[in-house]
C-alpha cells in the first residue's frame, strides 16, 4: 500500500488487520523515525539502520506468506523511486541493490490518494505544494503499473477498509 504521508496507509492496514485474521503487515517504509533514528548521525549509522528495516521488513512479510496469511506492506522499499528522489551515492546504490534482491514481489500494489489539502491537514509533516508533488508522482506510478489500483482516501478509514478487504480476498 502506498501513498502520499497523510494518505491512511497505516491507519488502514491497522484496521483490515483487525477486521480479517489472515491477513498480516509488514513495514517497509526506510526513512521512518524510530527510537533509533539518532543513529543516523554516525558515519555509516543512516546506511545500516535502512538495511535493518528492510530486512527485518522482508524477513516478516517472506514469514508470514510462508505461513499462509496474505500480507500488506505499509511502503516498499524502492519507494523512493517513486518519487523520484534516487540517490546516487554509494550507499544509495548498496540500499538500492539490496532492495531489488530483497523486497518481497507484489500480487497488487493499491495506492490511496487525496488532495493535498486533506492529506496536509491529516499530516501536516510536509506542505501542500511537497504533498501534490508527492501525489502526482504516486498517480504516474499508478498509471504506468498494470498492477496499480487508485483507491479514494477522502472517505472514512474504516470505508478504505472494507475495499481493501474486498480487493485482498480477490488477490
Amino acid at each position: 500500500m502506498l501513498g502520499p504521508d497523510g494518505s491512511g496507509k497505516s491507519t488502514v492496514i491497522s484496521g483490515l488487520v483487525a477486521l480479517e485474521p489472515g491477513v498480516r503487515s509488514a513495514h517497509l517504509g526506510l526513512w521512518t523515525r524510530t527510537r533509533w533514528s539518532p543513529l543516523e548521525r554516525v558515519p555509516g549509522g543512516g546506511l545500516a539502520l535502512r538495511l535493518c528495516r528492510l530486512i527485518r521488513g522482508s524477513f516478516a512479510a517472506r514469514w508470514h506468506r510462508y505461513h499462509g496469511r496474505t500480507v500488506v506492506l505499509d511502503r516498499v522499499a524502492n519507494e523512493h523511486v517513486i518519487l523520484g528522489s534516487d540517490d546516487p551515492s554509494l550507499g544509495g546504490r548498496l540500499l538500492r541493490g539490496a532492495s531489488s534482491r530483497l523486497m518481497p514481489s507484489l500480487d497488487r500494489v493499491l495506492i490511496l490518494d487525496a488532495p493535498s489539502g486533506v492529506l496536509w491537514s491529516r499530516a501536516g509533516e510536509f506542505g501542500p505544494e511537497q504533498l501534490e508533488r508527492q501525489r502526482q508522482r504516486y498517480l504516474a506510478f499508478a498509471r504506468r503499473c498494470e498492477r496499480a489500483t487508485v483507491l479514494d482516501a477522502t472517505r472514512s478509514p474504516d470505508a478504505v477498509a472494507t475495499e481493501v478487504r474486498e480487493l485482498v480476498r480477490t488477490t
